[in-house]
């Protein structure tokens, strides 16, 4: 298990419970603390309860709205963590964060084991910035 990730928080959301509990499993072996959920309105309770390190969104989730998340979030005082998008294509994941000025990135699925976790590596590694939606 890797050092850097010993310990990290990680949310997951996706709401088909099946892929966030693979999810976790991947990711638990790989040192992570993962709380996986299945609502936007759980992630941001989670945000809200425990904090986190990263947060990691389907963008398929029903009922997902990622500028309301990001404003509810930065609401309950999370607004200092990367976001990493898992979208159809990366061209929906940086349309989705139009407006948005934080540090986040966009993986297209399928997603491979190999590129979730380095480009959660990477994300952790950054520096991290402010969540706030800017006026386009």
């Amino acid at each position: 298990m890797p050092e850097n990730t010993t310990g990290k928080k990680v949310i997951v959301l996706d709401d088909d419970p099946d892929v966030v509990r693979v999810l976790k499993i991947v990711l638990d072996k790989e040192g992570y603390d993962v709380q996986p959920v299945t609502s936007p309105e759980a992630a941001v309770e989670a945000l809200a309860k425990a904090g986190a390190d990263l947060v990691i969104i389907d963008m398929d989730t029903k009922k997902l709205d990622l500028q309301n998340f990001i404003r509810s979030a930065s609401e309950a005082g999370s607004l200092d963590i990367p976001l990493l998008l898992l979208a159809g294509s990366e061209e929906d994941g940086i349309g989705a964060l139009r407006g948005f000025a934080g540090t986040a990135e966009v993986l297209p699925k399928p997603v491979s084991k190999g590129d979730l976790v380095d480009r959660m590596r990477l994300l952790l590694g950054q520096r991290r910035s402010t969540w706030r939606l800017e006026r386009t």
